[in-house]
């Protein structure tokens, strides 16, 4: 597995494949040169292709390996914006087929910009993991936290109505606050929650919802959450 690793590429992982199988088939027929033909012949196609079926395998793995990665953020190690965008997509379809309410919040980090300058990027960085795990701590398992990017996070609730979101997001943010103040970071969170009863037009139309209404409680306070429901029904 190391060595397709360090090969990073699928198309040399296939000729290496295709390599050690024939030198494989190579060195069994010249061991076994003097046996009838039949037998070494099956021997050699025998160990080719547990060579070449052991190493599509692992280049399987690898692939999907890959694509986890892709969807995964770096830093923090939860969800990047393309998992989640994918993620709230199947929750718009359910939404449409058994017409259960759900809740995506917009979260920005107030001053991550100034906890940069004063205390240094690794700070910031250490800050923005704790913030990760502080909320993937505080959630259900059902739960989605997905980081969007610099000091942007998002989450995604199931099955969730305006009330239970805004018990939710309040402690949320009191958790994360605490966890400011126990590394003496000067950090707070403004949160935007868009509760959607009817089933938005588009993902992109979920996560403009929601990011407007964070900029909103950015300019009220900052360190507020603003709400709204959306349903076109009423």
């Amino acid at each position: 597995m190391k060595l397709i690793e360090w090969v990073g590429s699928k198309s040399k992982v296939i000729t290496i494949a295709v390599g050690l199988a024939f030198a494989v088939f190579t060195t069994i027929k010249k061991f076994y040169l003097k046996m009838p033909m039949p037998h070494y012949d099956m021997l050699a196609y025998s160990a080719s292709f547990v060579v070449i079926a052991y190493l599509l395998s692992a280049l399987g793995a690898m692939n999907r390996r890959e694509k986890e990665m892709e969807r995964i953020d770096a830093l923090t190690g939860i969800p990047n914006r393309r998992a989640f965008y994918d993620l709230a997509g199947l929750e718009i379809h359910r939404n449409r087929r058994y017409k259960h309410p759900f809740t995506v919040a917009y979260l920005d980090i107030d001053n991550l910009k100034m906890v940069n300058y004063r205390l240094g990027y690794g700070t910031g960085d250490n800050l923005l993991q704790a913030v990760a795990r502080t909320i993937k701590g505080n959630i259900r398992e059902v739960d989605i936290v997905s980081r969007f990017g610099g000091d942007e996070f998002a989450l995604l609730l199931p099955e969730t109505g305006a009330e239970s979101a805004q018990v939710v997001l309040s402690r949320l943010r009191t958790k994360l606050l605490e966890a400011m103040k126990n590394s003496q970071w000067p950090a707070t969170f403004s949160f935007g929650a868009a509760t959607f009863v009817t089933p938005p037009d588009s993902i992109e139309d979920v996560v403009k919802k929601a990011g407007t209404l964070m900029y909103s409680a950015k300019n009220s306070g900052p360190n507020m959450i603003d709400q709204e429901v959306f349903d076109s029904a009423r």
